[in-house]
């Protein structure tokens, strides 16, 4: 995307969030300046493009973006957008009980279609029993759930290779932190494939196991698309779980970190009740007298404790981290692994470990707690919770 576009995005988000003086408001999902658009994607009929999030807080859509490709086949140039919640996430759906994607997902039949007779959406169809397009397995399940925003499509205008966005005034989709969520857009084309295919703008590089899917109209119906996401990302405000101050720790050993800049990073100062020294982990333990942010620490608490960290608010937080297991903590806001990236790319391996009396793989970072963390090699990795930066792309 050249550098206009990306500086008309930036003014576009600027006008948004001043319309909202309450919560936070920060941008979700696969931007162009975290996930470079280097492949298109071409689809043609009624063919439908998805994409899947976890909500990482509280809070309501202000505005869709995306990117297109150099051709659009639509009709007067229109796709229809909706917003659903969705029934597959982290654990539910391809690369977990499923192969891993590219795979088949399924349909709903609908009559009234006179390609295929096959419909994207349950309420499009005449006979309303999902059909499973995978055989041998586990049948598959519907993907959509609850139906958010849009109501059979929202009509936006397609502009070629260009950030296009729309903007929410009065139908915001509202969901909680940790929903998992679907954007779809369905392509405006009669029935059949006729000229030029309508192209939007993917990225190759997957933080995870693709959120991607297409709706096939004339061929067999949903799939997962593997190796890439599109570039679809969202703005919104909401409760960002700020940390108060407060952090009630267990009896016990905890995995803890420092949330805020505070005045005094001596553990003595900041956690006076503990009965153990502070162990940090750099390929082995070592017992620490002042402790970082960014960076987790086992203590031990003869009883429930709260704390109270008094000191500035953190939205973003940059750890260094050595090939191997690393203990890192949070900014002072609770936060989705969504919101996790890592330079170099994809070198963050497996999944982030919380400790409650044993551990648990977890896709939520509470501020104030430290996880475990595996990297294949030397590097960073960075926690934005919120106020993402928006960078050209050259």
């Amino acid at each position: 995307m050249k550098n206009h576009n990306s500086i008309f995005i930036i003014i576009v988000l600027v006008l948004l969030m001043s319309e909202h003086s309450f919560g936070q408001n920060f941008l979700h999902g696969y931007s162009p300046d975290i996930f470079p658009p280097d492949t298109v994607v071409s689809v043609g009929g009624k063919d439908v493009i998805a994409m899947w999030f976890i909500a990482p807080a509280t809070g309501c859509i202000d505005s869709i973006f995306w990117l297109m490709g150099d051709t659009i086949s639509a009709l007067d140039s229109t796709g229809y957008f909706r917003v659903h919640k969705s029934n597959i996430r982290q654990g539910r759906g391809p690369g977990y009980d499923y192969p891993s994607p590219p795979i088949r997902w399924g349909y709903w039949k609908n009559t009234r279609d006179t390609d295929q007779g096959l419909a994207a959406f349950y309420q499009d169809a005449t006979d309303t029993q999902w059909i499973s397009t995978i055989s041998g397995l586990i049948p598959s399940f519907q993907p959509w759930g609850e139906d958010l925003f849009g109501l059979g499509g929202f009509p936006v205008i397609l502009r070629p290779n260009f950030g296009n966005y729309f903007e929410m005034w009065q139908w915001n989709p509202c969901f909680s932190r940790g929903d998992a969520i679907v954007i779809s857009c369905r392509v405006n084309n009669g029935e059949f494939n006729s000229g030029y295919p309508t192209q939007f703008k993917a990225s190759k590089t997957s933080d995870s196991l693709s959120r991607a899917w297409i709706f096939y109209e004339h061929d067999s119906g949903w799939h997962a698309i593997g190796k890439l996401n599109f570039n679809i990302w969202f703005s919104m405000h909401g409760d960002a779980e700020i940390i108060t101050g407060w952090k009630t720790y267990s009896k016990g050993w905890n995995l803890v970190s420092v949330p805020k800049r505070v005045s005094d990073f001596r553990k003595t100062v900041l956690f006076p009740d503990a009965i153990s020294h502070a162990f940090g982990y750099n390929d082995g333990y070592s017992t620490f007298d002042t402790l970082q942010i960014g960076r987790g620490y086992w203590l031990k608490f003869d009883s429930t404790r709260s704390i109270y960290f008094d000191g500035q608010v953190t939205y973003e937080e940059s750890t260094d981290v050595k090939a191997g297991w690393n203990v890192i903590g949070t900014p002072s806001m609770t936060l989705s692994t969504e919101y996790v990236h890592s330079y170099p790319p994809g070198i963050i391996s497996g999944g982030f470990y919380r400790y409650n009396r044993g551990y648990t793989v977890t896709d939520m970072l509470y501020a104030g707690e430290g996880y475990w963390v595996k990297v294949a090699q030397d590097g960073k990795i960075v926690l934005s919770a919120t106020r993402p930066t928006m960078r050209s792309n050259e």
